[in-house]
């Protein structure tokens, strides 16, 4: 589900939720306090209505089963934010959400601000931390990676290349780690494991 920042951004547009926090701080912590409330309880609504899969659920196109009841949170448009201003409106509502949930997962993108740290403080159980298809390699995000195994699980999906396949499973811990690639074929699927199986045994 998409999260708070998210939610402002298309109320407002891209450029103006941001100046709006600025120009006029008030009134969008009002709105943030209500768009809070309202995620909280849609959220609990519609964990009601999913049946649970053997004990757990699922989640949309990650294919990942979740013990209990999870919750997806996206922050997309966080990306957009400075340190300062996310930690001052947005982090708020996602500790909230993250604390009102018996399991919580959050989705992010690696483009200028990640905040990667201040989620490894909240009660969120899973940090997404997506690559996108021209964006930062893996190896450049590494620090994001360790702050968030140091305290989290860390998933890491999408358009993942050999190289940053390599050094997922070669220079971060094992434990808490879980990879997710994105391929547009069988074939493509059927060499990508095993070369990851090839990795993991040398590893070991």
């Amino acid at each position: 589900m998409r999260g708070v920042s998210d939610l402002l951004s298309a109320l407002c547009g891209g450029q103006q939720f941001v100046l709006r926090m600025v120009d006029s701080p008030e009134e969008v912590r009002s709105v943030i306090d209500a768009l809070t409330e309202f995620w909280i309880a849609f959220g609990r609504c519609l964990l009601d209505h999913v049946p649970p899969f053997h004990g757990g659920t699922g989640a949309f196109f990650y294919g990942v089963w979740c013990p209990g009841k999870t919750i997806w949170l996206q922050e997309d448009a966080a990306a957009l934010l400075s340190p300062r201003l996310y930690d001052e409106f947005i982090l708020p509502a996602d500790r909230r959400i993250a604390a009102s949930f018996e399991h919580s997962v959050v989705h992010l993108h690696p483009s200028r601000f990640i905040p990667s740290r201040q989620f490894a403080d909240t009660d969120v159980d899973v940090i997404e931390l997506h690559i996108d298809k021209g964006g930062p390699p893996a190896e450049s995000l590494e620090k994001h990676y360790r702050a968030i195994l140091a305290k989290k699980r860390l998933l890491v999906w999408g358009d993942i290349t050999d190289e940053d396949l390599v050094f997922l499973l070669t220079r971060l811990p094992a434990p808490g780690l879980a990879i997710e690639i994105v391929v547009p074929t069988t074939d493509e699927a059927g060499r990508v494991w095993d070369k990851a199986m090839s990795l993991i045994q040398a590893r070991a």
